[in-house]
């Protein structure tokens, strides 16, 4: 069973495991090392003690809503597969793991399999012969990286909001960009929406 309680310092949603209970884990939003408490100890409050809305409990819609609302700013994160990009999308990855090993478990996730390309060449020789050539470019990310990157980009969005003070993120969007470079093919995401505060 995972125990879940509150940064103290952003108000970011932590995620731990029964057994890391008393060891420190770092905080997704401001890297805060934190003491896993006692699940007895975490906190259930929907609203941390600075009045920002705890980012998990942020709904995040592509749809505009009804109703009064005031717009607070734009929200959006940039995530990817290449170079520095890549090294903050580990990094991310492992401090969400126990989110994402929910996902797995409860099916959400898609089993990660090796992304590349082939390139095929034929070729006739003057003499009639002809040849075939075949060269696998590589992949710097697994099928599942896009979707574990969307979970990411969500709970971003979801964190940004919630330090401008919204309770809702709007038109919220999500692009995908995959492509090939140095024969090695990388995506980048970029998710956006629209923070606002619901009345």
């Amino acid at each position: 069973m995972s125990i879940e309680f509150i940064c103290p310092g952003c108000c970011s949603m932590i995620f731990a495991e029964d057994e890391e209970v008393g060891f420190a884990v770092e905080c997704l939003g401001c890297g805060a090392q934190l003491i896993v408490p006692d699940d007895s100890a975490s906190s259930g409050a929907v609203v941390s003690e600075g009045g920002r809305i705890r980012p998990n409990q942020i709904p995040v819609t592509s749809s505009n809503i009804e109703g009064a609302c005031q717009i607070i700013a734009p929200v959006n994160f940039v995530i990817g597969s290449r170079g520095g990009m890549k090294e903050e999308f580990e990094l991310l990855k492992s401090r969400q793991r126990h989110v994402i090993e929910e996902a797995k478990r409860l099916g959400q996730l898609s089993k990660s399999h090796g992304l590349g390309q082939s390139i095929t060449s034929f070729g006739m020789a003057a003499d009639g012969g002809m040849s075939m050539g075949v060269h696998h470019a590589g992949s710097s990310f697994v099928s599942s990286d896009l979707e574990i990157a969307f979970m990411i980009a969500v709970s971003q969005i979801q964190l940004r909001a919630s330090y401008l003070g919204a309770n809702a993120v709007v038109g919220f969007r999500w692009d995908i960009d995959v492509d090939s470079n140095s024969n090695v093919l990388n995506f980048l995401g970029t998710a956006y929406g629209t923070a606002v505060l619901i009345h």
